[in-house]
């Protein structure tokens, strides 16, 4: 659980990890999943390059619009 220090808001993280499973690369097997607030977005199928860029601007949409707008078009451009 993750607590914003400037709205108050909190958002709820679930993560499952496997030491025994291993992806391509080596690495141990992570799956999180933002389960508070609901996403509409699957994000599973996404690069995490573009996954990352969309949950800023997620993140910050209820606290600045214009820094919302700049993280949207980061999305976009990554797209």
């Amino acid at each position: 659980m993750f607590a914003c220090p400037v709205c108050g808001k909190v958002t709820f993280l679930e993560t499952y990890w496997d030491n025994a499973q291993r992806d391509y690369a080596g690495n141990e097997y992570s799956d999180d999943e933002i389960l508070y607030p609901v996403n509409s977005l699957k994000t599973k199928l996404l690069p995490n390059e573009i996954k990352n860029a969309f949950e800023s601007a997620l993140k910050v949409k209820n606290i600045d619009n214009d820094l919302c707008f700049i993280a949207l078009r980061k999305t976009l451009e990554l797209v």
